[in-house]
């Protein structure tokens, strides 16, 4: 399996989560072509269909809806982890380097 890109799981994301991937565009501020070709390439990398694509219709597949579950869990994971991070060790412009 390939390694996964996280812009491509981010545009699944938030396409899956707006249902649009003109607004998933918006708040990635890319086009929409953009975030159509990253989850175009996702689901290639993954050999699964993610979404239904209708005329102005865009709908998670079963396959979509279970791997939305795991991907937004896995970046509310990487949320809390950098936010651990910085109450830890404090925010990177005043961190120390390590001797």
């Amino acid at each position: 399996m390939r390694v996964l890109s996280l812009s491509k799981l981010k545009a699944f994301q938030l396409a899956g989560m707006t249902g649009s991937f003109k607004y998933a565009a918006h708040l990635l501020s890319i086009s929409p072509s953009a975030v159509s070709a990253r989850v175009r390439s996702l689901e290639s990398d993954l050999s699964v269909r993610l979404f239904q694509r209708g005329i102005r219709k865009l709908t998670l597949t079963e396959a979509g809806v279970s791997y939305i579950r795991e991907v937004e869990a896995t970046f509310v994971s990487f949320d809390m982890a950098t936010r651990d991070l910085c109450n830890r060790f404090g925010p990177p412009e005043q961190s120390r380097p390590v001797a």
